[in-house]
This record gives C-alpha cells, sequence and structure tokens, in this order.
C-alpha cells in the first residue's frame, strides 16, 4: 500500500506540473465585451468574446463583423448594409444602454462593455 500512495502522489503531482504549464496565462490587457446588432428584419445577434483590442472598431474587426467604412460611418454591421441615400436606413450605435456619442472607430472599451448596433430608418 506505501507503493501505491507513493505513485499516486507522484502522478497528482506530475497532473500538477503539467496544468501548471499549459494553463493560459491570465492577460491584464483583456476584456470581455458584448456586441448585439439588431438587423432590419427585427432578429438579434449577440456575440460576446475577449478582446486585446482598445476601440470598438478593432474589436469588431477582430471578429469581421465590420465593413465598408465611409468617413467613419459604418455601412455594414454583421454582413447587413444600411444605406442612408436608398432608404435613409444607418446604424445607431449604443454603449451600455446609452447613445453613443462617438463613432466605433474612437470608441474606448473597458472590461465588461455591452454595445448595440440598431439598423434604423429614418
Amino acid at each position: 500500500t506505501m507503493i501505491a500512495i507513493i505513485a499516486l502522489v507522484a502522478v497528482v503531482g506530475l497532473m500538477l506540473g503539467v496544468w501548471a504549464l499549459t494553463r493560459p496565462e491570465k492577460n491584464e490587457n483583456a476584456k470581455t465585451i458584448t456586441v448585439t446588432i439588431a438587423h432590419k428584419d427585427g432578429t438579434d445577434q449577440t456575440y460576446s468574446w475577449q478582446t486585446e483590442a482598445d476601440t470598438l472598431a478593432e474589436a469588431m474587426n477582430e471578429k469581421k463583423l465590420l465593413g465598408e467604412d465611409m468617413d467613419g460611418m459604418y455601412l455594414t454591421v454583421d454582413g447587413e448594409t444600411a444605406d442612408y441615400s436608398v432608404d435613409q436606413s444607418w446604424w445607431c450605435l449604443y454603449k451600455n444602454g446609452e447613445s453613443a456619442v462617438e463613432g466605433a472607430n474612437t470608441m474606448k472599451i473597458a472590461d465588461g462593455d455591452d454595445f448595440r448596433w440598431v439598423y434604423t430608418i429614418g
């Protein structure tokens, strides 16, 4: 039984060593954000991920959620294009439940931020 105890301790020690060497490092710059896109058809698509990006645009570009940047105004979000010249549609952006006062290119993000893009007509 003493040999079994020694073997068990050795296996546990080996497993702890492997875990210590392979565990993911905690990144102090990482932030978890949530982005919800309210599409024209009334459906919502929600994404949540961890990022080291500084701005919302950088974070969303990691996930390929933005496209067609025209003078700082995104026309395509999550594959859906809003074109004001066609039907007066545009993307309204909210940060933590409040209407955003800046665009995604300059909007700084922090851990726990919640963003919402709403396809808006008029």
